[in-house]
């Protein structure tokens, strides 16, 4: 509580309007000027009532260093405030990136196994996709196929053998055709 006939009060009290202009001229707005200013008032109170403040000579002059302080802690609040947004804004865009190009090439690489698996010969073809997408046994593929689980085997490992060398031509831009016509034989 301010009292007009304190000593302390009133110097309080007259420093106020040039207070508030030095904070304008800071580049605050009204509401933030009167925010700072408020603050510096209860700051300046709470000093005076645990005596850091012990002559009025230095009461005008903690004010204005306690509003400055007050003011510049603000901006540098307001900009790490601002620079976390920017970064949060571009490390989504990044991820945004990322995941539009890892989806791109999760499906070219997914088209490039199929076109693999679509160059199997039948059979083989056939075994291998009831292993590796309807996930049947060993055992019901020979069941189904009406072949030797020896043979199913066979199957399987040329099928894994020919779509591994055709995606990893593919991967390294080198013709694939000619690594399984190699291998075929």
């Amino acid at each position: 509580m301010i009292n007009k006939n304190n000593k302390f009060d009133k110097i309080i009290l007259d420093a106020l309007p040039g207070l508030f202009r030095f904070l304008r001229g800071m580049s605050l707005n009204v509401a933030e000027a009167e925010d700072v200013v408020q603050d510096t008032c209860e700051r300046v109170i709470r000093a005076q009532s645990t005596d850091k403040i012990s002559n009025v000579i230095n009461l005008k002059a903690y004010m204005y260093k306690t509003a400055k302080n007050i003011t510049l802690n603000e901006f540098r609040r307001n900009k790490n405030q601002q620079k976390a947004l920017e970064n949060v804004e571009v490390q989504e865009e990044q991820s945004e990136e990322n995941d539009t190009e890892s989806k791109i090439e999760a499906r070219q690489d997914l088209q490039q196994v199929l076109d693999a698996i679509n160059t199997l010969p039948p059979k083989c073809r056939e075994a291998f996709i009831l292993r590796h997408v309807e996930q049947l046994s060993y055992k019901e593929i020979a069941e189904r196929q009406q072949v030797s689980i020896k043979t199913v085997e066979k199957h399987l490992a040329k099928g894994v053998r020919y779509t591994h060398l055709l995606f990893k031509s593919i991967k390294k831009g080198n013709d694939p055709s000619a690594k399984i016509k190699k291998t075929a034989s």
